[in-house]
């Protein structure tokens, strides 16, 4: 395979960012089931987050955390060379695409990015590899 090093480091950054994700997640539960306030990643805007805004983040953050052990599983069979790894691929990186686009259109429309534009657009940052990731993914089978 000819781009295997990128293919690589793009996918050691996706199961380390997906990591990372997992662990703002867990910390994100243990401060809401205390003070019923989501913390970061999903920082609230200026007027707090509604009971329904509310209600779909924890929502997408059961998802997100589902999807992470697929993502990290995706990881493992890359390494191992796993036949299934491609496949397990596509559907983690598509789940984390769909999650990143609804997430990120309600954030901004709710103008949580505008409270707190260091938390979400150091997100969006440490996330534009993972969609290199994705593009690549759809446009060839990096295990051939």
């Amino acid at each position: 395979m000819k781009n295997k090093s990128f293919y690589t480091i793009l996918i050691t950054w996706f199961g380390f960012i997906q990591g990372l994700h997992f662990l703002a997640l867990l910390r994100a539960m243990i401060i809401y089931s205390k003070t019923a306030l989501l913390p970061f990643p999903a920082l609230p805007p200026v007027n707090g987050w509604s009971a329904q805004a509310e209600y779909f983040l924890i929502g997408n953050g059961i998802i997100d955390a589902l999807n992470i052990i697929l993502s990290l599983t995706f990881a493992y069979g890359y390494f191992k060379s796993k036949a299934w790894a491609w496949k397990a691929g596509l559907i983690s990186l598509t789940i984390l695409l769909y999650s990143a686009a609804i997430f990120a259109y309600a954030t901004i429309n709710a103008d949580a990015w505008s409270a707190h534009p260091f938390a979400y657009w150091s997100m969006a940052i440490l996330y534009t590899p993972i969609f290199i990731l994705t593009i690549c993914f759809y446009l060839k089978n990096p295990l051939e």
